[in-house]
């Protein structure tokens, strides 16, 4: 069957959906506020947005999540369907390459551009 633009898009949403769900979950676990969480560098109506699926994060605003709610970026994903579906080589080069990010990131905040 192939797969069409919707398709794509739909799961998609459903990651942003889950990784906001997973984030409020989290957060609810920690007995931590959203307006605490918005001390991240953003506001609580993002937060908001983000917990509902509808703000797109971006990799700085996941590690500061997840490194706030002392989890890992796979525990913020854990459900999502794209994610669990794929193979476990396909999850190792996803997970390089969010090292790879993560690893750009640190260099910008060190200041080793």
């Amino acid at each position: 069957m192939e797969r069409t633009y919707s398709d794509e898009r739909m799961e998609n949403e459903t990651v942003y959906l889950i990784f906001g769900q997973n984030v409020k979950a989290y957060r609810k676990k920690r007995g931590r506020t959203q307006e605490e969480l918005a001390a991240l560098d953003c506001d609580q109506k993002y937060v908001s947005r983000l917990e509902n699926g509808y703000a797109r994060p971006t990799l700085d605003i996941c590690l500061r999540i997840a490194n706030f709610l002392q989890v890992s970026i796979d525990d913020l994903l854990e459900g999502a369907y794209v994610f669990r579906r794929s193979s476990d080589g396909a999850k190792r080069q996803c997970r390089r390459q969010m090292l790879a990010e993560i690893g750009e990131v640190i260099s910008k905040y060190m200041g080793e551009e």
